[in-house]
């Protein structure tokens, strides 16, 4: 029975990280994390199959074997159904197939949650051994999923995981053996074919969406090493390309050519309008002989080339862009040369003469947009390069942070250290610090890194003298403490203010949340919000998708209400109020431990070299620890008191440690890896302690009624928790978010003392 439970959890937590991939893809982040939110709460309704089927000793085969089938026909509906998520608040077809998806998406999680459900139910006494398996198959997920990211395409990912699972089919009756391994047989051929059919979706997903939603035409395509190029001229309507809201907008007749499926792009013909945080750089570029280091990504050439520029030297060493630039440049006509070299070799070299230095995308210059892994050493920048290029050359230079490149953390902190180092106060105003936009994964890990980075960035841009110019949204970020915002305002007041350009977006950057509104009442809607409705439109999107979460819960409660008055009835009242008592501990644990890990997510993945990276490795620490810990534990009964007190010296430095000290640790390994380390020692001391000793109660109120209802509804309050923790760090800032985790476990102390209590009471009583 441990096999099915470890491999379900496996296949289901690696099932979840790529689908929120691949759906990042098809649509943007704010569409993956709902869908992918929604569909997680297919763990909440296993307990119907818990209570259905728990009594019968095979149905922990039986959910291990359907869980295959159920990714099968995931599959299937992902290569048969196609949903535009630009026009999903537009279109009611649209929102039907999304309905369908999102029912075809909780499927897997609801079978994986009825296998551990129905293993909890069928061996009573075994609680600590099965959920400790849990919890480390889903530690296992993470790691394979970490493994194969960076070497499997997204839709390779979602197809992977039908192969995860098809172990759950072979054992059996001996006779059904050959069965089975045909249909595993089979299965890896439908695998294969789906992933060839979602990557080639896949790769162009995010422009064939804003293609369509355009009226755009292809008109040709280069794979080369670097990256997909797409070439591609706009119909009448306006769009994005890529899948970021603040890449330029194009406009009717205009050639672009796109990158990686769209995530970056170029103005070939100089028609397209752009955006303010683009039209500030002219009077920096205008009249001055520029060199730019490697191809811009996202500022449109246009801007670069205007004729009353001296010169522009483009420098990049990628075949396929640079042949793709010279294609479309007239010899001899404009400022332009693009030459094909390694760009810091160039900046050395042919510096010279030249009064402007533009760093167009330094993560571009220096980690590929697609694997995440340096594109040469030549690419890094140095403390070597950055002294030549302000002590000797150069009026002004221009570092664009556009967010756009997967730029590991620690090199972006590493180039801010190095911007520390050689910017002397002498050379402060030959500066221009550019950050374009602010990523983030909203869902599994919301925001936090990057706005560390565009905080820190410009937090010390401004106090040091430098210019700036920032979306407004960045200044708050994600996962800020609500004085920092202030503490920014402030530094923006007297001298510093006229060097800061507000390039909050225009009108046509419409958000998620409000698709469904026509284009000419966002103006109005934005005037209403205020300048912060980036803030309101983000909490927005969130609040739909925990209100999604309140209704089930609701839902669960209410309408099937009736079971557990039957199961309460049939134990007599006083087991009735024991298991209302237990069902309501269950929710708080899975509430409050679900907050506290996405929390500890948003601090400690500035310790590594990427955001998908950090979230593996601190999901990893805390399911395998946790994992580890309810294994290896000895205990049957309630937590005591020492169990908290442990609790609590362990989770000390996850609060004690300042933001601003873990920034300078993340440059510091050593000091990492420590704070992992008390990470694992309390996931350890942690597991068993709240929810496994619950089942044996849940058990006596209702039997495996009880024990279905109570799974299903910790099963809820987790995915509450990771819904909720964005929602509390935006708004109230960490600490305060902390509390409020804190506060939900002392609840579950108070409720627990009363069932302790009651079993003292019951012990006393009893006969004998």
């Amino acid at each position: 029975m441990l096999f099915p439970v470890f491999l379900s959890q496996t296949v289901s937590l690696f099932l979840e990280l790529s689908l929120y991939r691949y759906l990042t893809l098809v649509g943007d982040s704010r569409f993956a994390s709902t869908a992918v939110g929604i569909s997680l709460l297919g763990y909440g309704y296993s307990w119907f199959l818990v209570r259905k089927w728990g009594r019968d000793s095979g149905s922990v085969l039986l959910f291990g074997r359907l869980l295959p089938v159920s990714l099968f026909s995931l599959q299937a509906v992902l290569f048969l159904v196609r949903v535009e998520s630009l026009h999903l608040f537009l279109s009611p077809l649209e929102w039907g197939k999304f309905l369908v998806l999102l029912v075809f998406f909780s499927l897997p999680f609801a079978v994986s949650g009825a296998v551990v459900g129905c293993a909890l139910a069928l061996s009573p006494g075994r609680e600590f051994t099965l959920y400790g398996a849990s919890l480390t198959g889903g530690g296992a997920g993470v790691l394979v999923w970490w493994a194969l990211a960076g070497v499997l395409p997204p839709g390779w990912l979602v197809a992977t995981s039908l192969f995860l699972s098809l172990p759950l089919l072979i054992p059996g009756n001996r006779g059904k053996i050959a069965l089975r391994l045909g249909f595993c047989f089979l299965a890896l051929l439908a695998s294969s074919f789906f992933a060839s059919r979602f990557e080639s979706v896949s790769v162009y997903s995010s422009l064939a969406s804003v293609l369509r939603a355009g009226d755009c035409e292809i008109r040709e395509r280069v794979h080369a090493p670097e990256g997909e190029f797409v070439v591609a001229r706009s119909g009448s309507l306006h769009y994005r390309p890529g899948l970021s809201p603040r890449s330029p907008v194009a406009k009717g007749g205009q050639e672009i050519l796109f990158q990686d499926g769209g995530v970056a792009a170029w103005d070939l013909e100089g028609k397209g309008e752009v955006e303010e945080v683009y039209l500030d750089l002219l009077p920096f570029l205008l009249g001055r002989k520029v060199l730019v280091v490697g191809l811009p990504r996202s500022v449109p050439l246009s801007l670069i080339a205007e004729e009353k520029s001296k010169e522009v030297l483009v420098v990049d060493e990628r075949p396929a862009a640079v042949e793709f630039l010279k294609k479309r440049l007239v010899p001899g006509k404009g400022p332009v040369r693009v030459l094909k070299e390694s760009p810091l070799r160039a900046l050395l070299s042919r510096g010279i003469g030249f009064d402007l230095f533009f760093f167009p995308d330094v993560g571009a210059l220096e980690f590929s947009a697609t694997t995440g892994r340096p594109l040469s050493e030549s690419y890094l920048l140095t403390e070597e390069v950055l002294e030549k290029v302000l002590l000797g050359r150069g009026e002004r230079v221009i570092f664009a942070f556009t967010g756009w490149a997967k730029v590991p953390i620690r090199e972006e902190l590493r180039l801010i250290s190095l911007l520390e180092k050689v910017a002397a106060p002498g050379r402060r105003d030959r500066f221009l610090v550019l950050y374009g936009y602010s990523r983030f994964l909203l869902f599994f890990s919301p925001g936090g890194f990057e706005g560390e980075f565009a905080r820190r960035a410009l937090g010390w841009g401004l106090k040091n003298g430098f210019s700036a110019i920032f979306p407004n949204r960045v200044v708050r970020g994600d996962f800020s403490d609500p004085s920092y915002e202030r503490e920014m305002l402030r530094a923006l007041g007297g001298e510093t203010r006229d060097r800061v350009v507000d390039a909050s977006p225009p009108s046509l950057d419409r958000p998620y949340f409000f698709r469904f509104l026509k284009l000419e009442t966002l103006p109005r809607v934005r005037k209403a919000l205020g300048k912060n409705w980036h803030f309101f439109v983000e909490m927005g999107s969130l609040f739909v998708l925990f209100t999604a979460c309140v209704v089930f819960l609701l839902s669960l409660f209410f309408v099937f209400f009736p079971s557990l008055s039957f199961f309460a009835r049939r134990a007599g009242g006083v087991q009735r109020g024991v298991l209302v008592s237990t069902i309501l501990a269950g929710t708080l644990s899975g509430f409050a431990f679900t907050l506290l890990e996405l929390l500890f997510v948003g601090r400690s993945s500035l310790f590594f070299d990427s955001q998908a990276g950090g979230f593996a490795v601190t999901l990893l620490v805390a399911l395998t620890g946790a994992g580890s810990g309810a294994l290896l534990s000895r205990r049957r009964g309630l937590p005591t008191v020492k169990t908290f007190l442990v609790l609590g010296f362990f989770s000390l430095p996850l609060f004690v440690v300042p933001r601003d000290e873990l920034l300078r640790l993340a440059l510091a390994g050593f000091w990492g890896k420590l704070l992992f380390a008390f990470l694992g020692a309390f996931s350890f001391a942690m597991a068993g302690t709240f929810f496994p000793p619950l089942i044996g109660w849940g058990e006596r109120g209702g039997g495996v009624g009880g024990v279905a209802l109570l799974w299903g509804f910790n099963n809820t309050a987790s995915v509450m928790g990771a819904i909720l923790a964005p929602l509390l760090s935006s708004s109230v800032g960490f600490r305060v978010s902390a509390l409020a985790a804190v506060s939900l476990y002392l609840l579950y102390v108070f409720v627990v003392w009363g069932l302790r209590r009651e079993e003292k009471r019951r012990v006393r009583f009893s006969p004998g």
